[in-house]
């Protein structure tokens, strides 16, 4: 949320230095412009940073033997390392929980090898974002699922 805050803070003083050279409107209407390309580029960067940490994560526990389950169980610690054990398992019962009710809508979507990993990311990115998948539209939808594969091929394989 403090992002938020310093972007609108970047994108007022830029308003208004781009008042010396420019009508007001032209000024925010730029400013505008930038904070909108700003803030598509940033929350375009954390999905795939999401993505890309936690596959990151789950390579290094299978590349130092663990099994796939143990390796999720991993990859969610690295992203909860304040948790419990016992807050860990409450955390990852809850995670399934979602990977339950996005499995009929997301199941043939994804590829194999690893589609049980890719499912679970996304039912962690739901999770984490407190949104329903249902929510999202088919096109947003696909682009989760897109960006998940590529980041798999690009760390995994």
């Amino acid at each position: 949320m403090a992002g938020l805050f310093i972007m609108l803070g970047v994108t007022a003083t830029l308003a208004i230095i781009l008042n010396n050279f420019f009508d007001i409107k032209i000024a925010v209407l730029i400013a505008g412009m930038v904070f909108f390309a700003w803030h598509r580029y940033n929350l375009r960067k954390s999905t795939i940073g999401l993505f890309h940490s936690n596959l990151f994560a789950y390579n290094k526990a299978i590349t130092a033997g663990m099994s796939k389950e143990d390796a999720i169980y991993f990859m969610v610690k690295t992203r909860y390392p304040e948790v419990s054990s016992s807050e860990l398992l409450g955390v990852l019962f809850k995670i399934e929980n979602v990977l339950t009710e996005i499995t009929p809508i997301i199941e043939k979507r994804f590829t194999e090898p690893d589609k049980e990993l890719k499912m679970f990311l996304c039912a962690l990115f739901c999770y984490e974002n407190k949104l329903p998948f249902n929510m999202f539209t088919t096109r947003l939808q696909n682009k989760y699922i897109s960006q998940i594969e590529k980041e798999y091929k690009r760390t995994i394989i």
